[in-house]
């Protein structure tokens, strides 16, 4: 991996370059680890399914979820930074816990984004909201079924169906206090594209990739500063 210009040396040999070593095998021993359950299934029961089956699954898959294996990765790659996205990407629940926990602590902190401090910052944030997330993962599993049985049903109802777009509506009002021109170019056309009718994976390639090039197109236009 090659030093961007400009960008601290220091802060490239001890950071970035052991991340990228152990972020690179961290991630390719998780993606062989998520085969063990079928090959395991196959070695000591030999239940294996026919390739027709493996591979119409794996469409829907693609079908599904493939548009954001392309997506997520660069939209959230400017909020988390190298190691953060490592993390985020080994661990899950990236829009809905990792985002919103870098997205506030660099706001908090005040830290510029895309800076070596930002990147440092987002990183302690995800570190920090998968340790959480794995204590209150431990206490569902164990008393989940008890404590969901004592909470009302409307309120039940009410965090199925509010809790993400809470999130994501104070994400997108965090970052719109600091680029009000940007939001409101995305909101826009976020509305228009729920106006088109177009399916929700198209919609959201063309918020991400258009509010990108119009946003760089702006700066370099001077418009925005």
């Amino acid at each position: 991996m090659m030093m961007k210009p400009g960008q601290n040396e220091a802060f490239f040999k001890s950071w970035t370059l052991p991340t990228v070593r152990i972020g690179f095998w961290t991630l390719l021993l998780a993606c062989a680890a998520s085969f063990m359950p079928s090959v395991l299934l196959f070695l000591i029961h030999g239940v294996f399914p026919p390739f027709e089956i493996a591979l119409k699954a794996w469409g829907l898959i693609i079908v599904a979820y493939g548009a954001f294996h392309v997506i997520e990765p660069i939209s959230f790659y400017s909020v988390y930074g190298l190691t953060g996205t490592y993390i985020s990407f080994l661990s899950g629940n990236n829009g809905n816990i990792r985002l919103p926990a870098s997205s506030t602590a660099q706001d908090i902190i005040g830290v510029e984004p895309g800076s070596d401090q930002a990147e440092i910052v987002s990183t302690l944030a995800i570190c920090g909201s998968v340790i959480v997330n794995l204590v209150i993962l431990f206490v569902g599993v164990l008393f989940g079924t008890q404590i969901i049985a004592m909470i009302p049903p409307a309120i039940k109802d009410g965090m199925a169906n509010y809790i993400l777009p809470s999130l994501y509506g104070a994400i997108f009002a965090q970052s719109a206090i600091h680029h009000p021109k940007i939001a409101i170019f995305a909101f826009a056309l976020c509305c228009v594209c729920s106006w088109l009718g177009l399916s929700s994976w198209l919609r959201v390639i063309l918020a991400v990739f258009v509010t990108i090039a119009v946003t760089r197109i702006l700066y370099q236009k001077g418009i925005l500063d």
